[in-house]
């Protein structure tokens, strides 16, 4: 009876610790740039839910977008993009893009691998998409114009609604990034169509 209740005493004083430890960690807080993903072709996570094994194959994703997005948060969009300096197209790490089969952007042939993107404008009515092969760095601090893969130009579009948080999504034929009043549009398809 006595070493059962040493046991008892035992587990007791390990799950009161267990808690004790628990409860003095701290969390981290939610980022306010929350991480998001877009793939090429649009409905590539989805493929397991698709029963017709031919269209299966074809939800096969070429690419993908992993990117923070950061919130205007009543700040212009020229506080935050500047012409002149190259921006690292999200918020955090910079944005990278997997490419999984080789892949054409505005007609540039990005072959698989992965890859960081920028964005760089001239004036205020252009966008230049940058694909460079720096990987893991944090905004666009380390970024060299020597590691570009390819440079697409593209033209802002100014829009009616503006959108909060910086959202870069795939359609069926185009990629997309929009923020504020403004969306850039760049033709997309896999590289053997």
């Amino acid at each position: 009876m006595k070493n059962i209740l040493t046991i008892i005493a035992l587990i007791a004083l390990m799950v009161v610790g267990d808690m004790t430890t628990a409860s003095a960690q701290k969390m981290t807080a939610l980022d306010k740039s929350p991480l998001d993903m877009a793939y090429f072709p649009a409905r590539a996570p989805f493929r397991a839910f698709e029963k017709d094994e031919e269209k299966k194959a074809g939800l096969a994703p070429v690419a993908r977008i992993i990117y923070s997005r950061p919130q205007l948060n009543g700040r212009p969009l020229s506080e935050l993009i500047k012409t002149g300096e190259v921006y690292r197209l999200g918020a955090n790490e910079s944005t990278e893009l997997d490419v999984m089969s080789a892949i054409k952007i505005g007609g540039e042939t990005i072959d698989p691998g992965r890859y960081t993107l920028y964005t760089y404008s001239e004036s205020e009515g252009d966008a230049t998409l940058i694909i460079n092969s720096d990987l893991d760095g944090w905004g666009a601090y380390a970024y060299s114009q020597d590691n570009d893969v390819a440079r697409i130009e593209g033209k802002v579009t100014p829009t009616e609604e503006s959108v909060e948080a910086l959202t870069i999504m795939f359609t069926e034929n185009s990629l997309i990034f929009a923020w504020g009043k403004s969306r850039v549009e760049f033709s997309v398809e896999a590289a053997g169509e």
